[in-house]
């Protein structure tokens, strides 16, 4: 129930309560590798890496299969750029949990930081296969793609990803570098004016969409 409690504080962004909470729960029970691993990921949460690591080890020093606490340690390694050491753990939560769509898409991205683009392309349509699907992992897997060259299949994951998500400003202007990349000039424009619309903000948004009118013309 304590455990639960914390988890609640933190899906609420209530960081200093959980913690609070959590720290006591591992004083009464110093062997709660829930505890330990939940405090990490509300750590990961206040940017504080080095100390997620801390308790995920402790998880892990508990129970060296424990797939979540492997999978957060993995993830925090990727946000200090260790991405070897990220991958490393991300193998192992995916061996101990063969179905941990998260996983796969962590590997994904430190795959894709390596510049190991097959691999990200192999973890992050996995991640999908696994489900649920949601707009970042077609995002994920689109932008692989447009890095591969394959411009008209990242179109149709940009397109899924939109349809689950239709204010994400981005996914239209990627999509809208993708029909560029295909020549669709008019596509191109119409993706950039509703990015626009969505986040007025980005003057790279204004360059493509002038590329894309000059390159029409």
């Amino acid at each position: 129930a304590a455990l639960e409690a914390a988890r609640k504080k933190l899906e609420a962004r209530n960081f200093a309560g959980a913690n609070a909470d959590l720290s006591k729960l591992i004083e009464t029970n110093p062997r709660n590798k829930a505890a330990f691993s939940l405090r990490g990921q509300v750590r990961m949460q206040l940017r504080d890496f080095y100390g997620a690591i801390g308790d995920f080890n402790f998880a892990l020093e508990i129970d060296s299969t424990f797939a979540e606490a492997l999978n957060f340690r993995g993830e925090s390694k990727i946000n200090l750029g260790d991405d070897e050491g990220a991958i490393s753990d991300l193998d192992k939560a995916i061996k101990f949990s063969p179905r941990y769509a998260d996983a796969y898409t962590n590997r994904g991205f430190a795959k894709y930081n390596s510049e190991d683009l097959q691999g990200a392309y192999f973890d992050f349509s996995k991640a999908l296969e696994l489900g649920p699907p949601d707009a970042d992992k077609y995002f994920n897997r689109g932008l692989v793609k447009a890095e591969l060259g394959e411009f008209v299949s990242s179109v149709d994951d940009y397109s899924k990803a939109i349809e689950l998500d239709k204010n994400d400003a981005n996914l239209y202007n990627y999509r809208g570098v993708a029909f560029y990349n295909t020549s669709n000039f008019d596509r191109a424009i119409a993706d950039y004016n509703e990015s626009i619309r969505l986040d007025g903000q980005d003057p790279f948004k204004y360059e493509n969409r002038a590329l894309a009118k000059t390159a029409k013309e």
